[in-house]
């Protein structure tokens, strides 16, 4: 063999490995997408019953605003209504949110005010009203607004600017949308955490607009991380990371968070939704026309049910074009029917013909007989195959009495403890129902000073703070018992723990959540009363003095004591 012809095999060999691999990345691709299909298929046949429940829950808000005699107590409800309603039904979100300023103006806090508006002025921005959008922020006095207030002050103005950037088709005002859509970007990065929705949703889409598609990707990922996926945020979040991957050229990946986004838009009764038309519009042929169509056509009920002129302008075009491929199908199924049916006919009147020939061939009758004595035997071996396979399913089903029993333990477990947590509750009901009514007796009798200094008090708090922990340590304790000699196994000597007994300290609490599933230290810091730069420093310094791996020391302590709850 000549050795110049050595490196070209070689090469020939890379390229062959190099399109299998791509070849079964795409099958698996593909497979994934039909998968996620037909999850989105079911969750729209379940459409009906995620209406019901989001609908129940919005009619329990609405008995309790009616109900309800106190401003603030209207201010809360009137907002908690148009955080179900917000896209949802956008008349009845605007209209419950116009009630919460009402409220807000009447207890005289103008910061509430002008945060409402400025949820307003969002909302019109939204759904194309932009003048009305620029006039109700106009209105606003910026510095009456708290914190959060400034929040959707300036994240408002950035919707809205950036928003008439996007649309309009005059490219001196495109400009200058831009240019005050960056304007308030960099007001809103001011004052809001970079942990916040209201953070990464405009940094995402800025960073993807000025091509810093790397930045793009690591924003969608850190805002993932951590992400509940059958919460509605998640929704979201996955379609900003389908918006990031299709700027980057990873279509087929894209496709795959899209649907997730619809899938988690129609489980929580979204109708101001983006994800599922354009999935429709993206998908090839190989989806299928019937599904384009079933996607698209649900995608412009919901746009309409939302009451958003901008959506049904996104949705329209799409829908006009996959109803005329929907209809062509239709007429080619048709034709195909015909066909068949003369071709059925063809068949039958074959086998007519055929019948009359059998009948003369009666002497293979013997043959027949012979073949059955053999389908006999046949039926006598899958006989004997199927009482093997009864003796496997009764062993199965004993494995599966040895695991229900386990579950009914489970359960028990599961009681005693939801029973302590609503004794728990139940204690500081009436506990909070005795300072109400202490309190209204003070108010009455003018005692004011009395009741400034018991508000003002930090015993009590600490005397709950010492209930809440000592009934978490007992209740944490008794459920894995083992986990203190447990998690100093996974220590190096000099960093073991050795708490008092039945008792846990800052450290084994903050790993104790972690065992139960909350390893968000924003969370942890606020259950135990610290700041969450505290919790990161304790997680980091018994992180410091793990055997094991840094990154997997948290896996290792969610596994610790047995099964994980839940």
């Amino acid at each position: 063999m000549p050795a110049e012809s050595y490196p070209s095999r070689l090469w020939g060999v890379v390229l062959l490995s190099l399109s299998l691999f791509l070849s079964q990345a795409a099958c698996a691709s593909s497979d994934h997408l039909k998968a996620l299909c037909q999850q989105l298929d079911e969750a729209i046949s379940q459409t009906d019953r995620y209406v019901r429940q989001h609908e129940e829950r919005i009619t329990q808000l609405k008995q309790q605003y009616a109900s309800s005699v106190h401003p603030a107590q209207k201010y809360r409800l009137a907002l908690m209504l148009f955080e179900k309603y917000r896209s949802y039904v956008n008349d009845s979100a605007q209209t419950y949110l116009r009630a919460s300023a009402g409220w807000a103006a009447r207890m005289g806090r103008r910061d509430l005010q002008g945060e409402c508006l400025s949820r307003m002025a969002f909302q019109c921005s939204t759904i194309g009203l932009y003048n009305d959008a620029v006039e109700i922020l106009s209105s606003i006095d910026r510095s009456r607004l708290s914190h959060q207030g400034l929040v959707a002050y300036y994240g408002s103005w950035h919707h809205v600017y950036f928003n008439m950037g996007v649309y309009t088709s005059v490219p001196s005002l495109k400009s200058a949308y831009e240019r005050k859509a960056v304007l308030y970007r960099d007001s809103l990065f001011s004052v809001v955490s970079h942990w916040s929705p209201d953070y990464y949703m405009p940094a995402i889409t800025w960073a993807i607009k000025e091509r810093r598609l790397k930045e793009a990707d690591q924003l969608s990922r850190q805002w993932l991380h951590g992400a509940d996926s059958l919460s509605r945020d998640y929704a979201v979040i996955a379609y900003y990371r389908s918006t990031v991957l299709d700027a980057m050229g990873k279509k087929a990946e894209g496709t795959l968070w899209l649907a997730r986004s619809a899938v988690g838009d129609v489980t929580h009764a979204v109708m101001d939704q983006a994800s599922l038309w354009s999935l429709a519009t993206r998908m090839d042929s190989s989806g299928g026309i019937e599904r384009q169509y079933s996607y698209i056509s649900f995608s412009w009920q919901c746009a309409l049910r939302f009451g958003t002129r901008v959506r049904s302008y996104q949705i329209f075009p799409s829908l006009k074009a996959i109803e005329g491929s929907y209809k062509q199908k239709i007429a080619h199924r048709n034709l195909m029917l015909v066909a068949a049916v003369i071709a059925v006919s063809l068949l039958a009147l074959a086998l007519l013909l055929m019948f009359f020939y059998v009948n003369r061939q009666r002497r293979r009758l013997l043959e027949v007989q012979g073949l059955q004595r053999r389908t006999n035997e046949r039926l006598e071996e899958l006989n004997h195959e199927l009482r093997l396979s009864n003796l496997r399913l009764d062993e199965s089903n004993q494995t599966m009495k040895q695991v229900n029993a386990q579950l009914c333990e489970s359960n028990r477990v599961k009681e005693e403890y939801i029973g302590r947590f609503l004794g728990f509750c139940s204690l500081y009901v009436d506990k909070l129902e005795r300072l109400r009514r202490m309190a209204n007796r003070m108010v009455r009798h003018h005692q004011f000073d009395e009741l400034l200094r018991l508000t003002q008090s930090s015993e009590q708090k600490s005397e709950d703070l010492s209930i809440l922990y000592h009934n978490f340590d007992e209740a944490f304790m008794h459920l894995f018992p083992t986990f203190v000699d447990d998690f100093n196994q996974l220590l190096q000597p000099a960093f073991r723990i050795e708490p008092p007994k039945n008792e846990l300290n800052i450290t084994l609490r903050i790993f104790a959540l972690i065992r139960l599933g909350i390893d968000d230290s924003s969370k942890i810091a606020e259950f135990l009363n610290y700041s969450v730069n505290t919790i990161y420093n304790y997680r980091s310094r018994i992180k410091n003095g793990a055997i094991c791996n840094r990154t997997d020391f948290e896996k290792q302590v969610r596994n610790l004591g047995g099964e994980r709850i839940g």
